[in-house]
């Protein structure tokens, strides 16, 4: 019987440590239980957005004597979060006053969020950012030309709605000049592909 009670000892003292390892001590009391028969924790979500870089060009106008008719292009990077990240480039012509013509130019970045209130429609906004060269031209009392140069920093918070079709779509895109003067509302409609 001894023999017995000995063996059963030494059975349950090997058996108690591998019982004790296959248990997941949590690491604070504010962790969630982990073990069978618990809640499992929620899934991730699934990725929004498609990742991939998206180019596009576009036309348009800022209807206005320095901002006339505009061309632009992007390129960018959309990431599963809906996080949208790029570089964009702005041509605008202006109106001309004895052969001195007004324009700019914008070069810079952009940062904005992608929302699809379907599958296939996308609202983007966004913000743009970067250095802007801007030609003005005004008429004196004369009719003489005046010039002015300048460069500064140019803002543009913007939206950006497009339809997807397979790796292209179409975008109508509005944007708010703020910076640097003259400011004014520009649109702009073009297309591109995503890959």
């Amino acid at each position: 019987m001894r023999t017995v009670l000995v063996i059963g000892i030494a059975a349950a003292a090997a058996l108690v440590p591998s019982v004790a390892s296959a248990i997941d001590i949590p690491p604070s009391t504010n962790a969630p239980p982990t073990g069978a028969g618990t809640e499992r924790p929620r899934p991730r979500p699934r990725d929004r957005v498609q990742e991939g870089v998206q180019i596009g060009a576009e036309l348009g106008s800022g209807f206005s004597d320095t901002y006339g008719i505009g061309i632009a292009g992007r390129v960018g990077y959309a990431f599963r979060s809906g996080v949208y990240a790029g570089g964009r480039a702005d041509y605008f012509g202006g109106h001309t006053i004895n052969n001195q013509s007004a324009h700019a130019t914008f070069l810079g970045g952009e940062i904005g969020y992608e929302f699809f209130p379907s599958r296939r429609f996308e609202l983007r906004p966004y913000v743009f950012g970067g250095p802007a060269w801007v030609t003005t031209v005004n008429a004196s009392a004369t009719g003489q030309a005046i010039v002015e140069d300048k460069a500064s920093f140019g803002l543009q918070p913007g939206v950006l709605v497009a339809y997807h079709f397979g790796d292209a779509f179409v975008q109508v895109d509005g944007r708010y000049l703020v910076t640097p003067t003259p400011t004014t509302l520009a649109v702009f409609a073009g297309g591109g592909f995503g890959f």
